[in-house]
């Protein structure tokens, strides 16, 4: 599992500049919310990658 964690955290810090760059230009209030959401799950996700691929989770 310690790839796949990899894979899912260099795609995550990867991504993730480029959703608040969009959150930075979107003028739509719906389109702004759903891209907040997705940078806070993708926040969520990459915090939970980082914890365990360190060994500190149970797979």
């Amino acid at each position: 599992m310690t790839e796949f964690y990899q894979r899912l955290i260099y795609f995550l810090q990867k991504e993730l500049p480029a959703v608040e760059e969009a959150i930075n230009q979107e003028q739509s209030l719906p389109e702004l919310i759903r891209l907040q959401r997705i940078r806070a799950m993708m926040k969520e996700l990459l915090d939970h990658a980082l914890f365990y691929s360190k060994g500190k989770g149970t797979t």
